[in-house]
């Protein structure tokens, strides 16, 4: 009897019958790690896309209507107030921002560059890309403003 058993070129020590399947063994290994791969590169695909929604560079709409502020802190104070769920509160100070020109309200969706984008604090700080008067000017806008 032989330790060693000579097919394919290769000696083994494991004897026919298992050499003989091992070709098999490692086509399925093959698949495996293929598929691995495939579904690795779909699940990768799939967070990026989901996470990637805001990136800085990136022109995107706003929904009209939306409050435009030109102070971060007035956004921050906006967004408490908001948070509160105050409607009265939230009225009066949009009222206030809106009369002192210290916010703005578009009537129809607009277009932007994204310059940076919070999201512990889920605020967008944009270049406005419309053409006109407004063309050019930096604001912040909560995130939920930009169309989806």
């Amino acid at each position: 009897m032989r330790p060693f058993v000579c097919i394919r070129g290769f000696a083994s020590i494991r004897g026919p019958f298992l050499d003989r399947h091992a070709g098999r063994s490692f086509a399925r290994f093959i698949r495996m790690k293929s598929s691995f791969r495939i579904l690795s590169l779909l699940l990768a695909s799939a967070v990026a896309s989901c996470a990637g929604g805001i990136q800085k560079g990136a022109t995107v709409q706003v929904q009209a209507d939306s409050i435009w502020f030109q102070k971060v802190e007035e956004l921050s104070h906006w967004q408490r107030i908001k948070k509160s769920g105050d409607s009265k509160a939230l009225e009066a100070y949009q009222e206030k921002e809106l009369g002192e020109r210290d916010a703005w309200q578009f009537g129809n969706q607009l277009s932007v560059k994204i310059i940076s984008y919070d999201a512990a604090t889920n605020q967008v700080h944009v270049k406005m890309l419309t053409p006109g008067r407004m063309a050019g000017t930096d604001w912040f806008l909560d995130a939920g403003a930009l169309a989806r």
